[in-house]
Protein backbone atom coordinates (compact mmCIF):
# COMPACT_ATOMS: atom_id res chain seq x y z
CA UNK A 1 0.00 0.00 0.00
CA UNK A 2 2.81 2.38 0.96
CA UNK A 3 4.74 1.53 -2.19
CA UNK A 4 1.83 2.17 -4.51
CA UNK A 5 0.81 5.48 -2.87
CA UNK A 6 3.46 7.66 -4.61
CA UNK A 7 2.77 6.01 -7.97
CA UNK A 8 -0.99 6.59 -7.69
CA UNK A 9 -0.44 10.17 -6.52
CA UNK A 10 1.90 10.90 -9.42
CA UNK A 11 -0.71 9.59 -11.83
CA UNK A 12 -3.34 11.87 -10.27
CA UNK A 13 -0.96 14.83 -10.61
CA UNK A 14 -0.33 14.01 -14.28
CA UNK A 15 -4.06 13.62 -14.91
CA UNK A 16 -4.67 16.97 -13.24
CA UNK A 17 -2.14 18.62 -15.53
CA UNK A 18 -3.91 17.08 -18.55
CA UNK A 19 -7.35 18.08 -17.28
CA UNK A 20 -6.38 21.66 -16.39
CA UNK A 21 -6.73 23.12 -19.93
CA UNK A 22 -10.15 21.50 -20.31
CA UNK A 23 -11.27 22.84 -16.94
CA UNK A 24 -10.09 26.35 -17.85
CA UNK A 25 -12.09 26.15 -21.09
CA UNK A 26 -15.33 25.79 -19.10
CA UNK A 27 -15.75 29.51 -18.17
CA UNK A 28 -14.66 30.47 -21.69
CA UNK A 29 -17.39 28.28 -23.12
CA UNK A 30 -20.04 29.84 -20.91
CA UNK A 31 -18.80 33.29 -21.92
CA UNK A 32 -19.17 32.40 -25.57
CA UNK A 33 -22.81 31.48 -24.95
CA UNK A 34 -23.55 35.20 -24.66
CA UNK A 35 -23.13 35.49 -28.42
CA UNK A 36 -26.33 33.46 -28.79
CA UNK A 37 -28.19 36.48 -27.45
CA UNK A 38 -26.06 39.15 -29.16
CA UNK A 39 -24.74 40.19 -25.77
CA UNK A 40 -21.16 41.14 -24.97
CA UNK A 41 -19.29 40.01 -21.89
CA UNK A 42 -19.02 42.77 -19.31
CA UNK A 43 -15.44 42.50 -18.07
CA UNK A 44 -15.94 44.87 -15.14
CA UNK A 45 -18.94 42.83 -13.95
CA UNK A 46 -16.86 39.67 -14.42
CA UNK A 47 -14.23 41.09 -12.07
CA UNK A 48 -16.82 42.14 -9.51
CA UNK A 49 -18.27 38.63 -9.61
CA UNK A 50 -14.87 37.10 -8.92
CA UNK A 51 -14.32 39.59 -6.09
CA UNK A 52 -17.71 38.73 -4.59
CA UNK A 53 -16.82 35.04 -4.58
CA UNK A 54 -13.47 35.80 -2.90
CA UNK A 55 -15.13 37.90 -0.21
CA UNK A 56 -17.67 35.15 0.51
CA UNK A 57 -14.80 32.67 0.79
CA UNK A 58 -12.90 34.87 3.25
CA UNK A 59 -16.02 35.26 5.37
CA UNK A 60 -16.12 31.50 5.90
CA UNK A 61 -12.90 31.68 7.94
CA UNK A 62 -14.55 33.23 11.03
CA UNK A 63 -17.29 30.58 10.79
CA UNK A 64 -14.69 27.81 10.75
CA UNK A 65 -12.81 29.45 13.61
CA UNK A 66 -15.88 29.71 15.83
CA UNK A 67 -17.01 26.19 14.94
CA UNK A 68 -13.55 24.87 15.75
CA UNK A 69 -13.66 26.44 19.21
CA UNK A 70 -17.13 25.08 19.92
CA UNK A 71 -16.37 21.55 18.76
CA UNK A 72 -13.26 19.45 18.11
CA UNK A 73 -15.13 17.33 15.57
CA UNK A 74 -14.02 17.81 11.95
CA UNK A 75 -17.55 16.85 10.90
CA UNK A 76 -19.08 19.65 12.98
CA UNK A 77 -16.68 22.26 11.57
CA UNK A 78 -17.32 21.01 8.04
CA UNK A 79 -21.09 21.17 8.49
CA UNK A 80 -20.90 24.70 9.89
CA UNK A 81 -18.82 25.97 6.99
CA UNK A 82 -20.96 24.08 4.49
CA UNK A 83 -24.25 25.50 5.73
CA UNK A 84 -22.76 29.01 5.97
CA UNK A 85 -21.94 28.93 2.26
CA UNK A 86 -25.56 29.56 1.29
CA UNK A 87 -26.14 32.70 3.40
CA UNK A 88 -22.66 34.11 2.73
CA UNK A 89 -22.49 33.51 -1.02
CA UNK A 90 -26.07 34.40 -1.88
CA UNK A 91 -26.05 37.58 0.22
CA UNK A 92 -22.73 38.65 -1.30
CA UNK A 93 -24.07 37.81 -4.76
CA UNK A 94 -27.12 40.02 -4.28
CA UNK A 95 -25.02 42.89 -2.95
CA UNK A 96 -22.77 42.72 -6.01
CA UNK A 97 -25.82 42.73 -8.29
CA UNK A 98 -27.30 45.76 -6.52
CA UNK A 99 -24.02 47.66 -6.74
CA UNK A 100 -23.02 46.69 -10.29
CA UNK A 101 -26.27 46.13 -12.18
CA UNK A 102 -29.04 43.64 -12.83
CA UNK A 103 -29.34 43.69 -16.63
CA UNK A 104 -28.99 40.31 -18.34
CA UNK A 105 -25.47 40.80 -19.71
CA UNK A 106 -24.21 42.29 -16.47
CA UNK A 107 -25.81 39.60 -14.30
CA UNK A 108 -24.55 36.79 -16.55
CA UNK A 109 -21.03 38.27 -16.40
CA UNK A 110 -21.18 38.52 -12.59
CA UNK A 111 -22.23 34.89 -12.36
CA UNK A 112 -19.49 33.89 -14.79
CA UNK A 113 -16.89 35.77 -12.77
CA UNK A 114 -18.14 34.00 -9.68
CA UNK A 115 -17.77 30.64 -11.41
CA UNK A 116 -14.37 31.49 -12.93
CA UNK A 117 -12.94 32.40 -9.52
CA UNK A 118 -14.12 29.05 -8.20
CA UNK A 119 -12.49 27.30 -11.16
CA UNK A 120 -9.12 28.83 -10.30
CA UNK A 121 -9.57 27.99 -6.62
CA UNK A 122 -10.51 24.38 -7.37
CA UNK A 123 -7.45 23.94 -9.58
CA UNK A 124 -5.10 25.38 -6.97
CA UNK A 125 -6.72 23.19 -4.34
CA UNK A 126 -6.38 20.18 -6.64
CA UNK A 127 -2.65 20.72 -7.09
CA UNK A 128 -2.19 21.23 -3.35
CA UNK A 129 -4.02 17.98 -2.59
CA UNK A 130 -2.07 16.08 -5.26
CA UNK A 131 1.20 17.37 -3.84
CA UNK A 132 0.03 16.46 -0.34
CA UNK A 133 -0.49 12.86 -1.39
CA UNK A 134 3.07 12.72 -2.70
CA UNK A 135 4.50 13.72 0.66
CA UNK A 136 5.36 11.22 3.37
CA UNK A 137 5.91 13.57 6.32
CA UNK A 138 3.78 13.54 9.46
CA UNK A 139 1.77 16.68 8.64
CA UNK A 140 0.76 15.28 5.26
CA UNK A 141 -0.27 12.00 6.91
CA UNK A 142 -2.40 13.93 9.43
CA UNK A 143 -4.10 15.87 6.64
CA UNK A 144 -4.92 12.66 4.79
CA UNK A 145 -6.29 11.19 8.01
CA UNK A 146 -8.57 14.20 8.44
CA UNK A 147 -9.96 13.63 4.94
CA UNK A 148 -10.68 10.03 5.81
CA UNK A 149 -12.41 11.07 9.04
CA UNK A 150 -14.65 13.38 7.02
CA UNK A 151 -15.47 10.50 4.69
CA UNK A 152 -13.95 12.27 1.70
CA UNK A 153 -11.85 10.52 -0.94
CA UNK A 154 -8.21 11.60 -0.77
CA UNK A 155 -7.65 10.95 -4.47
CA UNK A 156 -10.29 11.47 -7.15
CA UNK A 157 -9.69 11.53 -10.88
CA UNK A 158 -9.18 15.18 -11.90
CA UNK A 159 -11.25 14.56 -15.01
CA UNK A 160 -14.32 14.61 -12.76
CA UNK A 161 -13.42 18.28 -12.29
CA UNK A 162 -14.48 19.06 -15.86
CA UNK A 163 -18.06 17.95 -15.24
CA UNK A 164 -18.00 19.54 -11.80
CA UNK A 165 -16.97 22.94 -13.18
CA UNK A 166 -19.62 22.83 -15.92
CA UNK A 167 -22.31 22.02 -13.37
CA UNK A 168 -21.09 24.51 -10.76
CA UNK A 169 -20.74 27.27 -13.34
CA UNK A 170 -24.29 26.69 -14.53
CA UNK A 171 -25.42 26.79 -10.91
CA UNK A 172 -23.68 30.08 -10.11
CA UNK A 173 -24.88 31.80 -13.27
CA UNK A 174 -28.39 30.50 -12.66
CA UNK A 175 -28.44 31.79 -9.09
CA UNK A 176 -27.15 35.17 -10.27
CA UNK A 177 -29.74 35.53 -13.03
CA UNK A 178 -32.57 34.63 -10.69
CA UNK A 179 -31.47 37.12 -8.04
CA UNK A 180 -31.01 39.77 -10.71
CA UNK A 181 -34.60 39.32 -11.85
CA UNK A 182 -36.17 38.76 -8.41
CA UNK A 183 -33.96 39.92 -5.49
CA UNK A 184 -36.46 38.58 -2.95
CA UNK A 185 -35.59 35.08 -4.17
CA UNK A 186 -32.64 35.41 -1.80
CA UNK A 187 -34.93 33.76 0.73
CA UNK A 188 -35.05 30.71 -1.55
CA UNK A 189 -31.53 30.68 -3.01
CA UNK A 190 -29.92 30.56 0.44
CA UNK A 191 -31.50 27.25 1.53
CA UNK A 192 -31.23 25.75 -1.98
CA UNK A 193 -27.52 26.58 -2.10
CA UNK A 194 -26.82 25.13 1.35
CA UNK A 195 -29.00 22.08 0.72
CA UNK A 196 -27.21 21.36 -2.56
CA UNK A 197 -23.83 21.48 -0.82
CA UNK A 198 -25.12 19.25 1.98
CA UNK A 199 -26.51 16.76 -0.52
CA UNK A 200 -23.26 16.63 -2.45
CA UNK A 201 -21.19 16.05 0.68
CA UNK A 202 -23.53 13.31 1.89
CA UNK A 203 -23.54 11.47 -1.43
CA UNK A 204 -19.82 12.00 -2.09
CA UNK A 205 -18.96 9.57 0.69
CA UNK A 206 -20.74 6.85 -1.29
CA UNK A 207 -20.21 7.77 -4.93
CA UNK A 208 -18.41 10.55 -6.81
CA UNK A 209 -20.68 9.91 -9.79
CA UNK A 210 -23.84 10.45 -7.75
CA UNK A 211 -22.39 13.57 -6.17
CA UNK A 212 -21.61 15.01 -9.58
CA UNK A 213 -25.11 14.07 -10.69
CA UNK A 214 -26.64 16.15 -7.90
CA UNK A 215 -24.70 19.26 -8.92
CA UNK A 216 -25.41 18.66 -12.61
CA UNK A 217 -29.18 18.36 -12.13
CA UNK A 218 -29.48 21.36 -9.80
CA UNK A 219 -27.05 23.48 -11.83
CA UNK A 220 -28.72 22.82 -15.18
CA UNK A 221 -32.17 23.46 -13.73
CA UNK A 222 -31.15 26.80 -12.20
CA UNK A 223 -29.34 27.85 -15.37
CA UNK A 224 -32.34 27.16 -17.59
CA UNK A 225 -34.78 28.81 -15.19
CA UNK A 226 -32.49 31.85 -14.96
CA UNK A 227 -32.36 32.16 -18.75
CA UNK A 228 -36.13 31.71 -18.95
CA UNK A 229 -36.59 34.51 -16.39
CA UNK A 230 -34.95 36.90 -18.86
CA UNK A 231 -36.82 35.43 -21.81
CA UNK A 232 -33.69 33.95 -23.37
CA UNK A 233 -35.16 30.49 -23.93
Amino acid sequence: MIATQPTESKRVLIDLALATPLILVVPVGFGLLLTLWDTELNWAALGFGAAGWAIALVLRSPVALVAGRVSDSPHAVQRSVMFSSGPLEETARLIVLILVGREFGVAFSIGLGWAAAEVVYSLVNGYVMASLNLRTDEKAAQARQQLQELGLPSQVSPFWGILERVSASALHIGFTLLLAMWPLLLLATIPVHSATNAGVMAVLRESVLRAQGVVAVVGLALFLVGLAAFGKI
